[in-house]
């Protein structure tokens, strides 16, 4: 059985759990395939009230820009040994995720949900926390971006992104804009940041800015995309790509 939910929602939940939380928000590690490596989720109440918090496990599957497909998990590569814990009212606890690091190549990833029930309540709030596992030395880096278009209303600026990513591990880029202003300055403006792009996937990212922001703006020189590799190591990408505005 699998159900299909928002990324989006995933983050508003978690913007209105004022009483609860957890760190980090989210996982992604490199290890070495063979291994078995132990982390720690750290579980918070900051309320008055003592809170049961449970933890379950899910695989999961990109389903467009902004929704995933949850699956049971399957294999035993992550496990939560304890998935139900009390929390006192103010305090905090580590819980541990263990990680049987199998020998495949690529990446792999779950959704862990907590749950938060407040003493003497009906209701549960819940949170996911993405993780990520690089096994290492057999990570493929190659993000493209696909398209780049711009259209101009009266009012508005709107940009039409496509990244391809053909590797075998998410990335998250950066893009920014070299912009040439009628003064001869140069700036650089950042248009997409953080934006997850899953394996052997597309995805399409579509900001829009008032044009009078660009006002001074005469043309759209270079565009760079940077993300780091699992080494920590910023890449960057120029494309010369002159449009004039």
């Amino acid at each position: 059985m699998f159900k299909q939910v928002s990324l989006l929602l995933f983050v508003l939940l978690s913007a209105v759990i004022y009483g609860f939380s957890s760190y980090p928000s989210r996982f992604e590690v490199v290890e070495t395939a063979n291994t078995v490596v132990t982390y720690s989720l750290t579980l918070i109440n900051n309320t008055k009230t003592d809170e049961t918090i449970t933890l379950e496990l899910f695989s999961w599957e990109a389903a467009g820009d902004n929704d995933m497909v949850l699956l049971p998990i399957t294999e035993n590569w992550i496990n939560i040994p304890v998935k139900e814990h009390f929390l006192s009212a103010d305090s905090q606890k580590k819980i541990d995720i263990v990680l049987d690091v199998p020998n495949i190549k690529g990446e792999k990833k779950a959704q862990i949900f907590v749950a938060a029930k407040e003493q003497k309540s009906f209701f549960n709030i819940s949170k996911s926390v993405p993780f990520y596992l690089v096994i290492k030395n057999t990570e493929v880096i190659d993000l493209d971006l696909k398209s780049f278009n711009i259209k101009i209303s009266s009012d508005q600026i709107l940009f039409d992104v496509e990244l391809e990513n053909k590797g075998n591990i998410h990335l998250r880029p950066r893009l920014e804009l070299e912009l040439l202003h009628e003064n001869g300055n140069i700036s650089w403006l950042m248009i997409l940041d953080d934006l997850p792009v899953f394996p052997n996937s597309f995805r399409q990212y579509k900001p829009d800015y008032p044009k009078s922001d660009f006002s001074d703006v005469i043309e759209i020189k270079k565009l760079k995309i940077s993300y780091y590799n699992t080494m920590g190591q910023i890449i960057e990408k120029i494309i010369d790509r002159t449009i004039k505005l």
